[in-house]
């Protein structure tokens, strides 16, 4: 057997397969002995660089789910939902306590488009095939607690107002379609459905968190015996100490419920290297794949 484990990255389009309740959004506030981990650390005579940016939040339809694209077709009925939730969506007074985070990469040659973390998320709509929704579901939740909540609130209204009726049908008896949350700088790209605009603090760094030490995970034993091999994705903010923030983590893909067990573990005993800022270590969230597979 073999365990490959996957680079990280900053957030981006996530490949979803296990999915979190709905208004169960990821926990807004740290615990007590994680907040010097959100913490900048700094040596003395440094400090973090710091960018307050206002960007507008809205969605988008995703390109894929689970291993399968979408078609251009599947996103503009996508698009329709998106705008039906939009009708409904009442902007929240606050977005809550946001942890500052690692948000702009001065390296990044594309420049800085918008895009923030703690605004990030893919809800998943599975739909009949009436163009009714018989279940909401976060893939990856906003860490944005009063965001999360109002967006799926605009969903379910917009579901029982009928707003989704109409919607063109697909052969299938039960159609999921993945909507992605995020920010941009601009306006929104074609395509996408405007929401709100926020106003985000978090870090300009010149160096990305990156893995030091992984622990490898053990494959279930269940698994094993079942021949499942599955592939998972997670994300989690990597804190300025170099640990993950537990009460962070989202398993965003896995094949087998059996591996959550033996990722989490894994994930807390590794250690990285965290993202820099003007010297200063600085949290970030990050993603990490690890591909089980069956040895011949």
């Amino acid at each position: 057997m073999t365990v490959k484990n996957g680079a990280q990255r900053l957030l981006g389009s996530l490949v979803p397969l296990m999915v979190c309740a709905l208004l169960s959004p990821r926990v807004g506030h740290a615990q007590a002995d994680q907040i010097p981990a959100l913490a900048p650390q700094c040596p003395a005579g440094s400090a973090a660089r710091v960018d307050t940016s206002v960007v507008t939040v809205g969605i988008v339809p995703s390109t894929e789910w689970k291993d399968a694209k979408y078609t251009d077709a599947d996103r503009l009925r996508m698009r329709y939902y998106a705008d039906g939730i939009r009708q409904h969506f009442v902007a929240p007074l606050t977005l809550g306590e946001l942890p500052w985070l690692a948000e702009v990469d001065e390296n990044d040659k594309k420049g800085d488009d918008g895009g923030r973390s703690t605004l990030s998320g893919r809800l998943a709509l599975i739909v009949t095939p009436a163009g009714r929704v018989s279940t909401f579901a976060w893939e990856s939740v906003p860490i944005s607690v009063p965001l999360a909540n109002a967006i799926a609130s605009a969903a379910a209204l917009a579901d029982s107002s009928g707003d989704f009726d109409g919607i063109p049908r697909r052969r299938y008896a039960r159609d999921t379609l993945s909507l992605t949350i995020r920010s941009w700088r601009q306006d929104t790209p074609a395509g996408a459905v405007a929401l709100m605009r926020a106003r985000v603090i978090g870090y300009v760094i010149e160096r990305p968190a990156k893995l030091l030490k992984g622990q490898r995970p053990d494959y279930p034993e269940n698994a094993r015996k079942n021949f499942a091999e599955n592939v998972s994705l997670l994300e989690y903010i990597v804190g300025s100490n170099g640990r993950a923030v537990m009460s962070s983590v989202q398993i965003t893909r896995a094949d087998w419920s059996d591996f959550e067990g033996v990722l989490r573990e894994s994930i807390a005993e590794s250690t990285y290297q965290p993202a820099r800022s003007g010297g200063c270590a600085v949290p970030q969230l990050v993603s990490q794949t690890f591909d089980f597979r069956m040895r011949p």
